[in-house]
């Protein structure tokens, strides 16, 4: 399942004291929100037709936390990993009148490098790494759900800004 997170994840703030002296080097961690796209497909090879396209989308919410290596200069390099629970879901009628399936995301994790620039109190990276994701499946009838993890990857962008008094609001698109 390949999935586009707009993880506009629109409003972070840093949770306080994790934040240290320099507002781009060091622990920071906070929450936040995310609206996710799915796009995948279902095969179920004695069907006809045996290929049906899923789309479960929705929003997650979740935290993170990560670590910027101290730098000199306007360059950012840092570490992060976080966990949303997703409330993501799509269903599809089969072939078999009257059945459908349905796919629903339950939680994602990610480890992923950050590497950008900052200009005062603004910055903007880039990011990629390594995430894992939680599905469940269900048909129609009295089949049992079927759960599964998929590990994968992750590239995407970001911007961020720090605010007043200590905490940060960024942006992502994954």
């Amino acid at each position: 399942m390949r999935r586009k997170n707009l993880a506009f994840s629109a409003i972070l703030i840093s949770i306080p004291g994790l934040v240290f002296a320099a507002p781009h080097d060091g622990w920071y961690g906070g929450f936040s929100a995310a609206y996710n796209i799915g796009d995948g497909t279902l095969t179920i090879p004695a069907y006809v037709p045996s290929t049906y396209q899923l789309d479960p989308d929705g929003v997650g919410v979740g935290g993170f936390g990560g670590y910027n290596f101290p730098s000199s200069g306007v360059l950012v390099f840092g570490i992060e990993a976080g966990v949303h629970l997703l409330n993501t879901s799509d269903s599809v009628a089969t072939a078999v009148p009257g059945e459908t399936f349905s796919v629903d995301g339950n939680w994602e994790a990610s480890i992923v490098a950050r590497a950008g620039g900052t200009a005062g109190s603004f910055s903007i990276y880039g990011l990629g790494g390594a995430t894992i994701m939680d599905l469940s499946g269900q048909y129609t009838g009295g089949f049992a759900s079927q759960s599964d993890s998929q590990v994968g990857w992750t590239v995407g962008f970001g911007a961020e800004r720090e605010l007043p008094g200590g905490g940060f609001v960024r942006g992502e698109v994954r």
